[in-house]
């Protein structure tokens, strides 16, 4: 029942009531029924209460709820309880009357205005999302196009057909993670739970601060992850049954840096010639003014990443 009224007071206040229906006349009663009863309790414990004063609030929320005509109704309507209920001399009736009618019209005036803009925001983000939902299905209809292209050109060459196909679903993937983002950002954290979820998480850790990348770093960050966990599990700990990969990560001030620790793995010695993955990461850690260090160990492999995170990045 509570979770109910909440989700119905959170509409009420998003999308209001609509205007000259009885819905909001209905609302326009009740709140000048609450504000009668707040009179009531005053007067009841002693209270002062200014005639007039206490009408406004239900004013106020009878205009934003149902518009104009439910804002009036209730203007008139406590107009009438008050005169009924309360005598005084005619002059000073009339002018409690005018200053609270043109108050009242004040009021509601301004709620109207408030309606409006409400109204038209509430509308400019419907269309932002289904603007969003249309680039997203045109994005995936691209990368399939994309990867239907890839695999009939090197039908013959399955593996580097796979390595690719590979590549571009990461960055797929983390395109549908940044249109979904309020503030087009990807988180690091989700990143890395989405490109190591193939392999026995049980052998992963990962550990660090939750940090938001903007969408040119979250896409390299996928590409650089998405490479180094497919080497990984061709040469590295993913392939060896007690291999172990830790993953920490830390914020600097304004300097993210990322540790990719393999343990227990197969021994591993720098390629005489790097690949075009290594040269790939390489490139996109560059392409954001970072370091990369590779540490080729008996163990496994060890990498540190750093790289400048954005000015303009989102708060964490």
């Amino acid at each position: 029942m509570a979770e109910r009224f909440a989700s119905w007071w959170r509409n009420l206040a998003r999308d209001g009531l609509p205007p000259n229906s009885l819905a909001a006349f209905t609302f326009a009663l009740a709140c000048v029924c609450a504000a009668v009863l707040v009179c009531a309790l005053f007067d009841l414990f002693g209270g002062d209460v200014l005639l007039y004063t206490i009408y406004y609030p239900a004013i106020l929320l009878a205009s934003l709820a149902g518009g104009a005509a439910a804002g009036f109704f209730a203007t008139f309507l406590s107009l009438a309880i008050v005169l009924s209920a309360f005598s005084a001399p005619v002059v000073t009736q009339a002018a409690n009357i005018i200053l609270f009618l043109l108050s009242s019209s004040a009021t509601i005036a301004v709620a109207e205005l408030y309606r409006g803009a409400s109204r038209r925001l509430h509308d400019e983000e419907k269309k932002r999302i289904l603007l969003m939902r249309e680039l997203e299905h045109r994005g995936k209809n691209t990368f399939a196009i994309v990867q239907s292209i890839v695999k009939q050109t090197l039908h013959d060459r399955k593996d580097a057909a796979d390595t690719i196909v590979g590549r571009i679903r990461s960055v797929s993937a983390t395109n549908d993670i940044i249109t979904k983002s309020e503030h087009q950002t990807a988180g690091l954290r989700t990143i890395l739970e989405r490109e190591l979820d193939p392999y026995d998480r049980a052998r992963v850790s990962l550990r660090g601060p939750e940090v938001q990348l903007n969408a040119e770093l979250a896409r390299s960050f996928a590409l650089i992850i998405h490479e180094l966990a497919t080497n990984a599990a061709k040469y590295g700990s993913l392939r060896e049954p007690h291999g172990r990969l830790s993953v920490e990560w830390a914020l600097n001030g304004e300097q993210l840096s990322l540790d990719w620790n393999e343990t227990d793995g197969a021994a591993l010695t720098a390629p005489f010639e790097p690949g075009f993955g290594t040269r790939l990461v390489t490139r996109l850690v560059k392409a954001h003014r970072g370091d990369i260090i590779p540490d080729f160990r008996s163990d496994g492999l060890r990498v540190r990443i750093t790289v400048p995170m954005p000015a303009d990045r989102p708060a964490a």
